[in-house]
């Protein structure tokens, strides 16, 4: 005997037992989709944990008083934890740097689609100065990199992959593709500016996140009128 629908009404078989098991499994499936699995979820809280305490021990006690396994030992994980996640000490504080300067191309992606693209990224760059919890710890980072070659070289490694961010942030933007010419200088340009200003920032006295907005204007104007010979 059927419902109006033709479907069975009487008790359910092992076979309706297996299709509803494989349906819950696929709205699961479905319900998860777009993030990223758990272990993977994990494996990034656990290094941006370590990337946490590795810059408040490196600003507390300098990176020769630090070793690996004083980072390891205060972010709650073993000294063998620590070098699979990382290859030098320095490099543990890379998941900080490239946390905070991605977001200025998810926020650059987020501004209005009839703002110039001087302007989204100038606005950008401002949003995140003013938002990023973790900015004066950047600014603390960035400016012990200058006499810190390992961190300089984090610092740089985050830059370049923020420059990809941005590449594909710009394309989507405007349309182009990411492995144009033009999209390649633009992000290349805007990444560029953005370290430089962050930088800047570092050794204000007194930063502000409109000068920082202004700087990247500028900074991105000057490039373009260098490129074109004015």
């Amino acid at each position: 005997m059927g419902d109006w629908g033709g479907r069975p009404t009487g008790p359910l078989t092992s076979q309706d037992l297996v299709h509803k098991e494989w349906a819950a499994v696929a709205e699961e499936k479905a319900n998860r989709r777009g993030r990223p699995p758990l272990s993977e979820r994990r494996r990034a809280q656990t290094r941006a944990e370590i990337a946490r305490e590795a810059a408040r021990l490196f600003l507390e006690r300098g990176v020769a008083g630090t070793s690996a396994a004083d980072i390891a030992a205060a972010a709650g994980v073993s000294t063998r934890t620590f070098w699979h996640y990382f290859g030098t000490k320095e490099e543990a504080v890379l998941p900080l740097f490239a946390s905070v300067l991605s977001r200025v191309a998810e926020v650059f992606e987020r501004r209005p689609a009839a703002e110039p693209l001087l302007v989204a990224l100038g606005q950008a760059a401002r949003r995140n100065a003013a938002e990023t919890p973790e900015a004066d710890t950047l600014v603390d980072l960035v400016r012990l990199a200058d006499v810190e070659p390992g961190l300089r070289r984090a610092w740089l490694q985050a830059n370049n992959e923020a420059e990809a961010a941005l590449t594909q942030a710009i394309a989507r933007r405007c349309g182009g593709d990411p492995a144009s010419p033009q999209v390649r200088l633009q992000a290349a340009m805007a990444a560029a500016a953005i370290r430089v200003v962050a930088e800047d920032f570092a050794h204000e006295a007194s930063p502000s996140p409109a000068r920082s907005e202004a700087l990247v204007h500028d900074i991105l104007l000057l490039a373009g009128r260098g490129l074109a010979g004015g």
